[in-house]
């Protein structure tokens, strides 16, 4: 992470905005957590994330930025099997209040994104899996239990992004929006077993 914020630094001078948009998790009983699988999560959801807006902080600072980091409304319970992606997504909700409070009368915005079920390569395991018939199954559950009944596209996220980037979200501080069509369900629910 250390070399990616030198690289930011040397190719674009001072940075104004970050955007912390990596995570990876995956659906373990709380039982059956041991430390490597653990310890991926937490490096790449949680330490990393700090890291690097710490590396950036001072050039964050001098351009009066903003950063986003995408959280998931996992962070809010998520599943069961869940357990670890969501403590680490809760800590970037917890870590975005901390840095906007920090950072807010310098002129630094912090914020975050909570997306439900959004419909990216990600889910590309659980393709392999399932097969693509029972993947479309578990896409038409889980779409069922949403209000506006499908799944978002990587654009409309993106879209709420741009938009605590611009000068449009210029009171937003210290929030997480969630962004998952009225009430994302739980996926267990829809798993196969």
């Amino acid at each position: 992470m250390r070399r990616v914020a030198d690289q930011a630094l040397a190719e674009l001078g001072d940075v104004d905005i970050l955007v912390n948009n990596a995570g990876l998790g995956w659906h373990q009983p709380p039982e059956a957590i041991t430390a490597k699988p653990l310890g991926l999560q937490l490096n790449l959801n949680l330490r990393n994330v700090i890291l690097l807006t710490s590396w950036l902080a001072p050039s964050l600072l001098r351009q009066r930025g903003c950063v986003v980091t995408m959280s998931s409304a996992a962070a809010y319970g998520g599943d069961v099997e869940q357990a670890v992606y969501a403590a680490t997504k809760g800590g970037l909700n917890t870590l975005t209040q901390n840095l906007a409070t920090a950072w807010g009368d310098r002129g630094v915005r912090v914020n975050a994104v909570a997306p439900g079920f959004v419909d990216t390569d990600i889910w590309q395991p659980l393709v392999t899996a399932l097969g693509d018939e029972g993947y479309q199954r578990f896409r038409r559950a889980t779409a069922a239990g949403i209000p506006l009944r499908r799944w978002a596209s990587a654009d409309e996220i993106a879209t709420v992004v741009l938009f605590l980037c611009s000068d449009a979200a210029s009171y937003l501080t210290g929030q997480t929006l969630v962004v998952d069509g009225g009430g994302a369900p739980l996926p267990s629910r829809h798993l196969p077993t």
